[in-house]
């Protein structure tokens, strides 16, 4: 049995959702006995994990009783555990409170991640020093007519769409509000994005 003190990510889970404690179950599903001829120890093979989840007022919960936001979390926060390097996540936003954003973006800082979505709340959790980050940062993908048939179409931003994204992004978040209906993926860098036909 581990608890959130020997796993980082059911002590972050732990402390987004205010529970009291979490523990993971594992059991031993096969052991490779040891051959010391070829100096080899013993390798013991895992399986069947379980978690639990134990709220402060001692009720206990298993992943399927969470919330939709709350297993959303909880499965990113697994997944970006086993993936220390390249995160790749398509709708992050779906269902998580502000507060559950925020973990999951502070988790990838630092790492190569790909993040898509069509939700503009991420992008108020992302910041850009300036327009030429943010044109490094966007790939635009749209819809168009190629030789008579329609295909995705992938380029980066202009110079103008990047100025006019950073102008827009600035004064959001200003007035606490986002005017971009951007979705988003990542290209080049920790936090990077890919919008889904730009911005509005």
């Amino acid at each position: 049995m581990l608890s959130q003190d020997h796993l980082e990510f059911l002590a972050q889970t732990v402390e987004v959702l205010g529970y009291a404690k979490a523990s993971m179950r594992l059991d031993v599903v096969r052991v490779t006995p040891a051959a010391p001829e070829r100096l080899e120890p013993a390798i013991h093979a895992y399986g069947r994990y379980e978690f639990r989840f134990v709220k402060r007022d001692g009720s206990r919960l298993s992943p399927e009783e969470l919330s939709f936001g709350q297993q959303r979390l909880f499965a990113f926060l697994y997944y970006a555990a086993m993936h220390p390097h390249i995160v790749i996540v398509d709708e992050l936003t779906n269902g998580m409170h502000h507060s559950m954003i925020e973990r999951c973006l502070e988790v990838v800082r630092g790492r190569q991640t790909f993040l898509a979505t069509q939700n503009p709340l991420l992008l108020d959790n992302l910041e850009f020093e300036d327009a030429e980050e943010v044109r490094r940062t966007f790939i635009l993908c749209s819809n168009d007519e190629v030789d008579g048939q329609e295909q995705m179409v992938w380029r980066n931003m202009t110079v103008d769409e990047a100025e006019n994204f950073t102008a827009i992004t600035r004064s959001a978040s200003r007035t606490s509000t986002t005017s971009c209906g951007a979705g988003a993926c990542g290209s080049g860098r920790a936090l990077g994005a890919t919008a889904h036909r730009g911005y509005r």
